[in-house]
């Protein structure tokens, strides 16, 4: 999804100069990516966000997926503002590495999310080495 928004802001900024810049272009895919998936933890897959959380999380697991939604849409408004990308990129970067237990946990038991069942841990780790390899291009280097 996220190379899916890549493209499309490229694709923009080929009739558009100030869009006409891959960095740039990839923290607007990262920004419209996390502002998306964090606000979907408050909506209606929020039942299935908090299924994911691991047994072994010793916090409320609805707090701890309040907690996530809030912390992915502030990375994608942190890295679209100067000021902050640099720093909204290494976020999400810990970010994403702290949460993958989860994912490995939804593959693993193949726990449902948005009515389907969440992607195998192989598509889904190639997903998340893409993502992080998009923000690591996009906002750090």
């Amino acid at each position: 999804m996220s190379l899916a928004f890549l493209l499309l802001f490229r694709a923009v900024g080929f009739g558009v100069p100030a869009l006409a810049d891959w960095h740039l272009d990839a923290r607007c895919a990262i920004a419209i990516f996390f502002v998306i998936a964090g606000s979907s933890h408050f909506g209606r897959a929020r039942k299935g966000f908090i299924g994911m959380v691991p047994p072994w999380v010793p916090l409320d697991h609805a707090r701890v997926i309040d907690i996530t939604g809030v912390l992915e849409i502030a990375g994608g408004v942190g890295i679209v503002v100067p000021a902050t990308s640099r720093i909204a990129g290494i976020a999400l970067i810990l970010f994403l590495i702290a949460v993958f237990p989860a994912n490995v946990y939804a593959a693993r038991h193949r726990l449902r999310i948005f009515g389907r069942e969440h992607p195998a841990l192989l598509p889904r780790t190639i997903d998340q080495l893409v993502l992080l390899g998009l923000i690591l291009w996009g906002a750090l280097l």
